[in-house]
């Protein structure tokens, strides 16, 4: 598989963020390269834990199930067709119950901080392949992206900036942080907090500033709007002084925050 090239000064190393959480409390010296592996296990598991725990709150809209597939079920429902099924909205799981290969293409207008996730409950993703197709973006750095592990579970964050879709979960250390380097100090404190009480340490009311700083401009790139559907049989209340009879020209598409 071709890959494109993706800017490097838009990407900070992960085991960059786990040594300069540690630097942050000076839990190692100044000038230290590297963790030593008990250190790098320690920050790494609590690392991804962290970013699990903004996506969804911090970081855009939970996710909602999109099923791919028809094996499983007893009734298949009539909406359930390959030629729906293989273009997703953003902010969805897909939930693989296949009988044949499969092509998904991604979202062709995705929002800066969407999210892609995969699921494969019936454990035959390396009998029946997905590829997932960019379409027209970029997915871990290539214009598509083969999945054939057997109960793969995957979930992708879209950068704007880079135009590509990033994997969020179970970073190693060698990976590269999925967000911009400008979200760095956010994750370096968050981790920093969570070492600090192995060590008997502290946060500095300085670094509980930046931390503010970082997360208040963090929640603000990456909050997603959701279109909520009202129908016409929605009836608001009089009190407020609107009628409560509507049209079916009165649907209306509310953008939710």
């Amino acid at each position: 598989m071709l890959r494109e090239p993706c800017s490097r000064k838009d990407m900070t190393l992960v085991s960059s963020i786990l040594l300069q959480a540690y630097r942050e409390s000076n839990l190692v010296a100044l000038g230290t390269s590297a963790l030593n592996t008990n250190q790098e296990t320690e920050a790494l598991a609590r690392l991804n834990a962290l970013i699990a725990s903004v996506l969804g709150w911090e970081a855009g809209e939970n996710l909602k199930q999109w099923p791919v597939g028809t094996a499983g079920y007893q009734e298949v429902p009539e909406s359930l067709r390959q030629e729906i099924w293989k273009y997703p909205p953003i902010n969805s799981t897909l939930v693989l119950n296949l009988t044949q290969t499969e092509t998904i293409y991604l979202p062709e207008k995705p929002s800066d901080g969407a999210r892609i996730s995969v699921q494969d409950p019936g454990g035959n993703l390396a009998t029946y392949n997905v590829t997932l197709d960019g379409n027209g973006r970029l997915i871990e750095a290539a214009r598509t992206l083969a999945l054939n592990t057997n109960s793969l579970s995957r979930t992708w964050f879209y950068r704007a900036d880079i135009g590509d879709w990033r994997r969020v979960n179970t970073l190693a250390a060698s990976d590269d942080m999925p967000f911009p380097v400008e979200f760095d100090d956010m994750f370096i404190i968050l981790l920093a907090i969570r070492l600090n009480p192995r060590y008997g340490r502290k946060l500095d009311d300085q670094t509980a500033l930046m931390l503010r700083r970082a997360q208040s401009m963090f929640s603000a790139r990456y909050a997603q709007k959701e279109d909520i559907e009202f129908q016409p049989d929605f009836v608001r209340s009089p009190v407020m002084g609107f009628n409560n009879a509507w049209s079916e020209e009165d649907v209306v598409l509310i953008r939710g925050a």
